[in-house]
């Protein structure tokens, strides 16, 4: 039976193979990347997968059952449709100019938007065809309770016919006997054998081991029953999710163990058509497709193969390793048991025979491995799996890689036959063991012969690609991108450096000769070298205070010449304090004001701190006034920083301004004193820096030394009169406006003691004692309330006091601190919002709750808002729940005038907790549910309407019912006409039918129509029918026709009935009566309703 759907799996196959072929292209093209082995390894899946669905709708073993099935197919199908269109698009672009790029560009020309959706709808299809697998297998494995049950009812229907034959055959009772039984053991168990065959292709194996195990002739019998008993053992049995784990050496009888467990649970389950069970053996290493083969028509030898590698392997786990790797490549069971004999019991003897299955494989399988071997043998550093595959793909005369010579990571390892292996951590491909490397240190040239020459022509050959025809780099970041882009690079110097050059043969020294078009080119750059590396290496002998090589590099021209990085060879001298090499310059003739960036041989030696060095250079005339160009700092600047007093002394004493300022108009007493150096603010103060120098920022000395808590500073510059009431530019703050801010208590009585104002304030009118109560500094509040502030004092523009701020900011600490100090709890701001209203609005719990306990008004409001309204306006719930518990009156805390009712606003907001808070606290609001209604907030109106007084309410309210009709909100409307609503309402003399449809609201008419509207009533002598095709609803008036068609029907109905019994009720009258003809002259004629025959 063919697949009934447009798109099949015929589709899904085909579009597997495209998508095949585009990941090829994708894999070749960069170096057969992880993502794209793994997208291939999906496909196979997603191909049995189809295939298999394509069997069973082909054979119709679905059934009735298989409607569940069909929509999943449906699902599966649409996904795949969509995968087929995506692949058919990608292949398009997907050109010979794209590809064309892939092989010869690098791999950043790879683009991963061509493969990422590719993948992400592969993956889906995947997941959908496994859920699809899924409900397969339990339609299987009802099909297979099936086939059971067929056995017994095929039993049921022999007994009823054979059993009563017995009595009169009884020669034949025992053959019958023995039919029955052979049915029922045997072709029952066959067909049950079939069904799991078919299911799972493994089920045989898998039981055939069982038996193999549980009935092994010397099992003594309670063999395993201790484990059974145990308590782990039965709340393992009896739990969810869990695993039994056994641990033990080989040979400790884990095996057997796990064949009494599965028998045990067989016999438990038995009965249980609920609980499947499925059990799996893994043995050993003895997976290779070759050697299965070579066993499968053999008596079992696992035993001795094993027995034989653990006697020669001698405890070496490696050995057994390159043991069993050599028995897998054997093709028949004499060579096995050959090679059983002669298994090497060394490992020199293992590397031999690993060497010589290599040279046994075909041609170019021996020359990778080769390769691959001295590659990774003669290199002085790690090696990434990139570098290899790198290293491979070159070939003498190329100009550029060629990406179609990369070889997979997996042929790697496979042509190494078990030599090598990978690193996850870093990729780095190395051989298997340190053993290895030592054996091909005794054994390389014997091994590899031609490799030193062929490493050479591979790097020289890489070195000559055009890419690198354009010199040196210019920058740090394109070294890196080079080194990125080309990862052999990293360590093709390594090899050259440490290969010697008798190796090399003519074609690698023809190689590492420029060609004569390049001649002129190399000179031009060998000569730049030589005067680059001149100014180099003086740089470096003068950084490693090398004298005698300076002396012997001095040049006029040299020393006055500049590294990259803007330095003459004086500025490392002067940095590491190489007075002799100074010394040695300045007489050649350097330019002892030279810069690197502003950065002057003076910057230097004062950063270095050596004093003899500095004087060395003001001597020689060295710019004392020099600064560097990022922060304009000179060396005083530096000096202060450093805090190095001998030095700012020299420099004071050779003419430095004690008031230069830097990039940010900062002095050298300003960086005293945020670097908190005491003793230099003495030293400048003393030689008359101005202690009011102020920076861009208008922040005095002062300014920075409370900013860094530096107290010794604070009490030197108070003590030297700086000014407490300087305000800095940005806020107008004092420094103790600073110092209550960064909660500096000591800072704080420090400038208080030395006459600093309490009340001052800053720009934003805000007192010390507003600063630390909004930052929660309670020491610093404790000594300004002891030295007098105003708890009161209020702001000028808000009126807001110190209560206020911290109630702001939820400082809960603060609050109790200034109501035990005597604030005004009640106090109100400009606005008229006490402390209350602050912490109700910010949503401060425990600040809130310091105040309500406190006293603090609950009911207090401003412009009609208490705390509970500005709470539920805010959505702060827990604060809502709290002032309801203490008693805030939902009806009082709005202006009815001006706001919305609490439950409206708390139903516009959507806040969904306060909405069932004040359900049940308060009246019912209908508004509610209309706001809710009309911002379609379903959620909420799924709480409101569960309320049963105002469900009443809204269902006694026509207009609400109407509302909720013009506006098309369908689910409230089913909700109101579930609870008993009128359908028909009549609203200023139009049935809400009729208005439903003037809104073209479809749904809603439909609703009111199944909740039993009447469709027959009119409207200006308009038909419901006739209304609805006026408005073009041809759905609506369909449904009314058949709903009227419905309602003639059932009249129809109603009027044969009546007459039927009539019938039958006119005889019966006639009967009874003595005088019949009476009887039917006084009858009076029933009318033919089912009123008329009740009535009578």
């Amino acid at each position: 039976m063919p697949v009934p759907f447009g798109f099949g799996f015929g589709d899904i196959i085909a579009g597997i193979g495209l998508a095949t072929k585009i990941f090829a292209s994708l894999r070749d093209g960069c170096g057969a990347a992880a993502e794209y082995q793994n997208a291939e390894k999906d496909l196979k899946v997603i191909g049995q997968l189809v295939k298999e669905c394509e069997v069973l709708f082909s054979d119709g073993l679905l059934g009735e059952q298989s409607s569940n099935i069909r929509q999943q197919v449906e699902t599966c199908l649409e996904i795949a449709k969509d995968f087929q269109q995506g692949l058919e698009r990608y292949d398009k672009d997907l050109g010979v100019a794209a590809r064309q790029g892939w092989r010869y560009g690098s791999r950043k020309k790879i683009q991963w938007a061509v493969f990422q959706p590719l993948l992400e709808l592969q993956k889906k299809l995947k997941d959908q065809l496994s859920l699809l697998g899924s409900s397969i297998s339990v339609i299987h494995l009802q099909e297979t309770r099936t086939i059971r049950d067929q056995g017994s009812q095929i039993q049921s229907r022999i007994d009823s016919v054979v059993l009563p034959q017995l009595h009169r055959v009884s020669q034949i009772g025992s053959s019958v006997s023995e039919i029955r039984t052979w049915m029922q053991n045997d072709d029952y168990e066959r067909r049950r054998q079939e069904a799991l065959k078919w299911l799972s292709p493994l089920a045989g194996v898998f039981d055939a081991k069982q038996h193999d195990i549980f009935d092994a002739k010397d099992r003594q019998d309670g063999l395993g029953r201790w484990l059974i008993e145990t308590p782990e053992f039965k709340n393992w049995v009896t739990s969810n999710g869990e695993v039994l784990c056994c641990f033990g050496e080989q040979g400790v009888g884990k095996t057997v163990l796990a064949s009494i467990i599965i028998n045990h649970l067989k016999k438990e389950t038995s009965e249980d058509l609920d609980i499947g069970l499925a059990s799996n053996y893994l043995q050993g290493r003895i997976q290779s497709e070759r050697l299965q083969k070579v066993l499968s028509n053999a008596q079992p030898i696992n035993d001795t193969i094993i027995d034989t590698i653990v006697s020669k392997a001698q405890g070496m786990f490696l050995l057994a390793s390159l043991q069993m790797d050599t028995l897998i490549t054997k093709t028949n069971l004499r060579s096995l048991k050959e090679a059983m004999n002669t298994l090497p019991e060394k490992l020199h003897d293992a590397y031999d025979g690993a060497m010589a299955r290599i040279s046994g494989q075909e041609s170019d399988s021996f020359d990778d491995a080769l390769k691959i071997l001295y590659w990774i043998n003669y290199a002085s550093m790690p090696l990434t799996v990139e570098q290899i595959q790198y290293a491979l793909a070159t070939r003498p005369g190329d100009r550029s890689l060629d990406c179609e010579g990369i070889m997979d990571e997996d042929r790697l390892i496979a042509v190494c036959c078990g030599l090598v292996n990978i690193q996850r951590e870093g990729r780095i491909i190395t051989l298997r063991h340190d053993s290895v490397r030592e054996y091909f240190e005794r054994n390389g040239e014997k091994q590899f012969p031609h490799a030193l020459t062929d490493i050479a022509k591979t790097c020289l050959t890489y070195l000559s690609f055009d890419t690198f025809a354009q010199g040196i780099c210019d920058s740090d970041e394109e070294i890196a991108r080079r080194i990125r882009d080309f990862p052999l690079l990293a360590c093709v110097p390594n090899y050259l450096e440490n290969k010697p050059g008798r190796s090399l043969d003519g074609d690698a020294k023809k190689l590492a000769k420029p060609p004569g078009d390049e001649r002129q080119r190399h000179q031009r750059f060998n000569e730049s070298q030589d005067e680059l590396g001149a100014v180099h290496r003086l740089w470096l002998a003068s950084y490693l205070g090398l004298t005698k090589s300076v002396e012997s590099m001095l040049d006029p021209e040299v020393v006055l010449m500049t590294t990259g990085y803007g330095e003459t060879a004086l500025h490392p001298a002067a940095r590491c304090g190489r007075f002799e090499v100074i010394a040695l310059l300045v007489k050649a003739g350097a330019d002892i004001n030279a810069d690197a960036n502003g950065m002057t041989a003076l910057h230097d030696a004062v950063s270095n701190g050596n004093e003899g060095f500095v004087k060395f250079l003001l001597e020689k005339g060295a710019d004392i006034e020099a600064k560097e160009i990022d922060y304009g700092w000179n060396a005083l600047h530096y000096a202060v920083r450093d805090g190095n007093e001998g030095i700012i002394k020299v420099l004071l004493q050779r003419g430095a301004n004690i008031e230069a300022r830097d990039a940010c108009e900062r002095t050298a007493l300003r960086h005293a004193a945020r670097y908190g150096h005491e003793g230099l603010i003495r030293v400048l103060l003393d030689r008359g820096a101005n202690i009011e120098a102020r920076d861009v920022n208008q922040c005095t000395p002062l300014h920075l030394a409370v900013d860094n808590r530096h107290e010794g500073v604070i009490r030197v510059l108070l003590k030297a009169g700086a000014d407490t009431e300087g305000r800095t530019a940005q806020s107008g703050s004092t420094a103790l406006h600073r110092a209550s801010q960064k909660g500096h208590q000591e800072s704080v009585e420090a400038l208080l003691g030395n006459g600093a104002s309490i009340e001052i304030k800053d720009d934003n009118d805000w007192t010390a004692l507003h600063t630390a109560a909004y930052y929660g500094h309670e020491g610093v509040i404790k000594a300004l309330l002891k030295r007098g502030a105003n708890i009161e004092v209020k702001t000028a523009l808000s009126m807001a006091t110190a209560l206020h701020k911290a109630s702001l900011h939820g400082q809960h600490r603060i609050v109790e601190l200034l109501l035990d100090s005597g604030a005004d709890i009640e106090a109100k701001d400009v606005e008229g919002w006490t402390a209350l209203h602050f912490a109700a609005h910010y949503g401060w719990d425990a600040a809130l709750k310091v105040l309500i306990d406190r006293g603090a008004d609950i009911e207090a409001a401003f412009k009609g808002k208490t705390a509970l309204y500005i709470a539920i306006e805010e959505g702060h719930e827990s604060i809502v729940k709290f002032l309801l518990q203490k008693g805030a009156d939902v009806e009082e805390s709005f202006d009815v005038g001006h706001n919305p009712r609490p439950l409206d606003l708390a139903v516009e907001k959507r806040h969904l907790g306060i909405v069932r808070l004040l359900i049940d606290h308060g009246p019912d609001s209908l508004n509610a549910l209309i706001i809710a209604a009309e911002d379609g907030k379903e959620e909420i109106l799924g709480i409101l309407l569960l309320n049963t007084a105002l469900l009443r309410s809204l269902i006694a309210d026509n207009q609400v019912l109407v509302y909720v009709a013009e506006r098309g909100h369908e689910r409230v409307l089913h909700m109101l006409l579930q609870a008993g609503a009128n359908p028909n309402v009549m609203y200023k003399d139009m049935h809400i039918l009729f208005r439903s449809m003037r809104t073209r609201a479809e749904g809603i008419t439909g609703l009111l129509i199944e909740g039993g509207a009447d469709t027959s009533v009119t409207h200006c002598g308009c038909s419901v029918v006739d209304f609805a095709m006026k408005y073009g609803l041809y759905e609506i008036a369909k449904m009314v026709d058949e709903a009227n068609a419905s309602n003639i029907n059932a009249e129809e109905h109603d009027r044969s009935g009546a007459e039927e019994m009539m019938t039958h009720l006119e005889p019966l009258v006639l009967r009874n009566s003595e005088d019949v003809e009476q009887r039917q002259a006084e009858m009076v004629e029933l009318p033919k309703t089912p009123e008329g025959v009740c009535s009578s």
